[in-house]
């Protein structure tokens, strides 16, 4: 289960062109280069941002802070029969490729479900170079 996450929103990029970075505790989590890879993100773990503070940066510049509220589950999968009925598909990464994933609520808990990098049935890497531009 992943709780407990923590969103920067840098005015100058991190890393490799990175505006929004999200950690859970002090681990990194995941990170998005465009505003809409981030809203993606928010509406398909159902996490709610709440802003907290805003801190200026000699390197980053204007930094807005959040706590984003809730929390999900991530499971894999190795066939298509595992899937609930009224999971919604999209392009995530699994196993360092971009793949298609899948989401639903499962017991009242958002549940992302990634492919099994085993089952060549389900896991089916798609054009890095496409999609990265997208997050």
């Amino acid at each position: 289960m992943y709780k407990n996450f923590y969103m920067e929103v840098s005015e100058k990029p991190r890393g490799i062109n990175y505006h929004y970075i999200i950690t859970s505790g002090a681990t990194s989590h995941t990170a998005f280069k465009t505003e809409q890879g981030y809203r993606n993100y928010l509406e398909r773990t159902g996490l709610i941002p709440e802003f907290q503070q805003t801190v200026n940066s000699r390197e980053h510049g204007k930094v807005d802070c959040y706590k984003l509220l809730g929390q999900y589950n991530e499971k894999y999968f190795r066939s298509m029969d595992e899937m609930p009925q009224d999971a919604k598909q999209y392009v995530g990464v699994s196993n360092g490729s971009y793949v298609d994933c899948y989401y639903a609520d499962v017991d009242g808990v958002r549940t992302m479900f990634l492919p099994n990098p085993n089952e060549k049935e389900v896991y089916k890497p798609k054009d890095y170079r496409t999609y990265s531009k997208l997050n």
